[in-house]
């Protein structure tokens, strides 16, 4: 037999390794020149599942089919293993792999609450808040204010993440970035870290140019992100940042409740057949009673400004694979090589070859 990449391809996407059949993967578009066509939803298909022995896992056949799409999409490497911090003020935030292809809100939760939560018994005073009483007393959500507010902000779409500039000037120096999600808390937070790091962004080319916003494409992401926010796919939204440091350790959390949806509008142009597009800032039903948030809910979710000052944040926890989580490596060209002889061996050995 000649080994060939159609060959190749065709036996790692052949579901009949794996035991299952698949049906009506082609079908006759035109019955009088029997011209067969690939079915891309044009029929229904059926899947019939443990239809005879297989001689590979549904495991390692689906593994091969994530490894296949992450190919088409240029990512390279193995098989994307999530990986959670267990440890520090991130305790439950899951790194994003930004390039992964995988929409499916359920992984980033069972990721997160792999990790034990830890019940803090202690009983928070207001007055460890403020020296007042701030009782019924609301902090202004910041779109209602007219004045500009130098904060730093993210935009997102269910393809995209805008960094604005304000976001690039807190990390001046940090060459590389974390991408962070709680998605029980609904939080997403950024942290410096090394080239080394799991899933490590490329922050700052340069620090010597002038500071400009930033995006990375996560389209797939950004569709689980949509999904665990229920947030409507015709809309971006906008969230402004906290920026807090503590001793060498600095972080921008962005609370996603607090997300600001904006939508695009076509606008004709007098005099002219053309028409533009204008963003257009959206008001929540929930905000129309209230000016902003309670001061002590506030206070609460951004905690880590009241944590106590010689409490250690952590912040640079490492990620650990969640439990029961398994990797699959891409073979080297010489360990393939060598798979290729033995798997050719044991084929001659049962036909006699």
């Amino acid at each position: 037999m000649e080994w060939n990449e159609g060959a190749i391809s065709y036996i790692l996407k052949n579901e009949r390794y794996c035991g299952n059949v698949l049906t009506w993967k082609t079908f006759t578009a035109d019955l009088y020149e029997h011209r067969h066509k690939k079915n891309r939803q044009d029929r229904d298909q059926y899947l019939y599942v443990n239809h005879h022995d297989a001689i590979i896992s549904v495991e390692k056949f689906e593994a091969v089919q994530v490894l296949l799409e992450n190919k088409k999409h240029h990512v390279r490497g193995g098989l994307p293993v999530m990986r959670v911090i267990d440890d520090g003020i991130f305790r439950g935030f899951v790194p994003i792999n930004h390039h992964w292809i995988n929409d499916d809100p359920t992984t980033y939760y069972d990721a997160s609450n792999s990790v034990e939560v830890k019940e803090n018994a202690k009983r928070i005073r207001k007055n460890y808040f403020s020296t007042y009483d701030f009782e019924g007393y609301q902090v202004v959500r910041g779109q209602f204010l007219t004045a500009r507010f130098e904060c730093p902000s993210i935009t997102i779409t269910n393809d995209r993440i805008s960094f604005n500039v304000n976001c690039m000037r807190k990390f001046a120096d940090v060459p590389f970035i974390q991408l962070l999600l709680h998605p029980t808390a609904r939080r997403i937070a950024i942290r410096p870290c090394s080239a080394e790091d799991v899933h490590s962004i490329r922050w700052r080319t340069d620090p010597d140019r002038q500071f400009l916003g930033k995006t990375i494409n996560c389209q797939h992401f950004g569709n689980a992100l949509y999904q665990i926010m229920d947030w409507n796919p015709d809309y971006l939204y906008r969230i402004r940042g906290t920026w807090a440091t503590r001793g060498s350790d600095e972080i921008i959390v962005f609370n996603l409740p607090n997300a600001a949806p904006a939508a695009y509008l076509n606008e004709e142009i007098e005099f002219s057949a053309n028409a533009r597009r204008r963003r257009v800032q959206l008001c929540p039903e929930e905000w129309s009673d209230t000016f902003g948030q309670e001061f002590y809910n506030y206070s609460m979710q951004n905690g880590f400004f009241f944590i106590a000052r010689n409490y250690d944040w952590k912040a640079q926890a490492k990620a650990a694979v969640i439990p029961g989580s398994s990797n699959v490596t891409v073979l080297s060209a010489e360990e393939l090589q060598t798979n290729l002889e033995n798997l050719r061996m044991r084929v001659g050995a049962v036909y006699g070859e």
